[in-house]
């Protein structure tokens, strides 16, 4: 996944929304990088974790073929990021 600072939501690839076995419930509209709006699925996750630091039940959008970690999930965390890395505590 990339870690997306411009991106309020979660957004996962179809593959790993399938990996997953995440149920679709319903559609999202999204307005993306270059200003277009789309609609997404949208299914839940009953959690996601990255080094160490959990979100329980997340929504996620499925789309694309590059998975983006958004504000969602790393929002409640403090974030420092440097040259090379991005610290979440």
């Amino acid at each position: 996944m990339l870690f997306d600072t411009g991106a309020s939501g979660t957004l996962i690839t179809p593959s790993m929304a399938n990996t997953l076995g995440v149920v679709v419930v319903g559609e999202v509209q999204v307005t993306i990088a270059d200003g277009s709006v789309v609609a997404l699925p949208i299914g839940y996750l009953d959690f996601i974790e990255v080094g160490g630091l959990r979100q329980e039940s997340i929504t996620v959008a499925i789309g694309g073929d590059v998975a983006l970690l958004g504000q969602d999930f790393y929002g409640a965390y403090g974030l420092a990021i440097n040259q090379d890395s991005i610290a979440l505590y």
